[in-house]
């Protein structure tokens, strides 16, 4: 099993995933949940993820980007609240000092 190990640091990529579902609620009306995804890399250990949520059920959309380098990052995430307007946003910070 001599597997060459691959250098994460030197590679390009991206992956993404999402899913929706579509229902209907007790009174009938639609109710739906979409998710996504995505991370992009370059070389030098770069990368940046997205991650989307919105479900109607709760009335509530969600959206975090991060941006990596190595083992630091910076997440941003912004939540919505479409019932009442309420915003937050909140600030992950990775190995960095704020």
């Amino acid at each position: 099993n001599n597997v060459p190990h691959e250098d994460s640091s030197n590679c390009h990529g991206m992956s993404s995933t999402s899913i929706m579902t579509y229902t209907s609620g007790p009174d009938g009306r639609p109710q739906v949940y979409q998710a996504s995804r995505s991370t992009r890399s370059v070389p030098g250990g770069i990368k940046e993820t997205q991650e989307t949520v919105f479900d109607s059920r709760t009335g509530t959309k969600k959206m975090a980007i991060g941006h990596h380098i190595g083992e630091r990052g910076h997440v941003i995430e912004k939540q919505k609240n479409l019932n009442n307007g309420d915003e937050e946003e909140h600030h992950e910070f990775i190995n960095l000092e704020e």
